[in-house]
């Protein structure tokens, strides 16, 4: 039997809205061995390089794909303003996460992971005006309470995880109002910071510093695939924020934490106390939790929107039969 027009499409979305940021997410989440492979170059450079290289991909790409919408549309100057924001806050974001792998700080990175969601929930009840259920609302207090015990266990206020939470979320935000496709929305954020980051690379040669060129094959290959990881995550980000709710998106975040704190226990040996255990079991519970109220007021979504459709098939139907008579 066929489906009733207007359900399918709506599901199809979603379901590749989910694989997209589940893609993103996980880049995201091993990312940490990637950069430690690079503990020899300074995040600076990394940085740097990272959108450099992005920059030259999604150029690439759209040159050759959609140059004439870009040029028509994209570079329109609202669309520019937009994402020149949101480059500045994915700089920092980089920086911060590049900076905190080399210095140590995998989990409290894992931290700012975690409160991300929060985060990104909050923005997409405050700004985009989403509902949230009354289970999804003692899940969010129950991962605010989790965040507060780590918090404790680490002895001091976890700025470094707030900062990456509060770019990302923002982030995030600013590419749920952007109207431009994924990949010209990246050609833009790079494009801005691109400059700059050409212009730091020179003067590390000039310096005597720089990294690229001067080190081994590998070093070289590796920094050219940062641009790579970096160009699929972001492309696949952008098209999740664009086909999901936030507060989804916001839910999905907690795979990248999840992936890192394994990495910090298991392979960096970083300390994991039993205060931190107990906080970030209250965080898993609340992932739990919130994932399966979302998950139940998407299927009452469907359901609602295949109802519709069907009245209005059925009452097309009775419209042709009374205008037959």
């Amino acid at each position: 039997m066929r489906a009733p027009l207007g359900t399918c499409p709506v599901a199809t979305m979603s379901c590749y809205g989910v694989l997209a940021a589940v893609l993103a997410y996980s880049i995201w989440g091993l990312s940490a061995l990637y950069w430690s492979l690079l503990a020899h170059v300074k995040p600076e450079q990394l940085v740097s390089h990272r959108i450099v290289w992005c920059f030259v991909i999604v150029l690439s790409i759209v040159a050759a794909t959609q140059w004439k919408s870009f040029r028509s549309y994209a570079l329109l100057w609202p669309n520019i303003r937009l994402h020149a924001m949101a480059a500045t806050l994915l700089a920092t974001n980089w920086w911060l996460f590049v900076w905190s792998v080399h210095a140590g700080y995998v989990v409290q990175a894992c931290l700012g992971g975690y409160i991300l969601p929060l985060v990104t929930v909050l923005l997409g009840v405050v700004v985009m005006g989403e509902r949230l259920r009354k289970w999804q609302i003692v899940a969010i207090c129950l991962a605010g309470i989790g965040v507060l015990v780590i918090s404790i266990g680490f002895g001091v206020i976890p700025w470094l995880s707030f900062a990456l939470a509060l770019t990302d979320g923002a982030y995030g935000l600013i590419k749920k109002k952007s109207t431009v496709a994924s990949i010209e929305g990246v050609v833009i954020e790079t494009g801005t910071l691109v400059l700059p980051a050409v212009g730091y690379l020179v003067f590390a040669e000039v310096q005597g510093v720089g990294a690229y060129g001067h080190g081994t094959v590998v070093t070289n290959v590796l920094l050219m695939g940062g641009g790579v990881l970096a160009t699929t995550s972001l492309i696949s980000f952008a098209y999740a924020v664009h086909h999901m709710p936030l507060t989804l998106v916001g839910v999905l975040r907690y795979i990248t934490p999840t992936i890192q704190v394994f990495l910090a226990v298991y392979v960096y040996r970083e300390p994991f106390t039993p205060v931190n255990i107990v906080g970030f079991v209250l965080l898993w519970a609340a992932l739990i939790l919130f994932t399966s109220q979302s998950y139940f007021k998407h299927q009452e979504q469907l359901k609602e929107e295949a109802h519709s459709s069907l009245l209005a098939i059925a009452s097309m139907e009775e419209a042709v039969v009374h205008k037959a008579t």
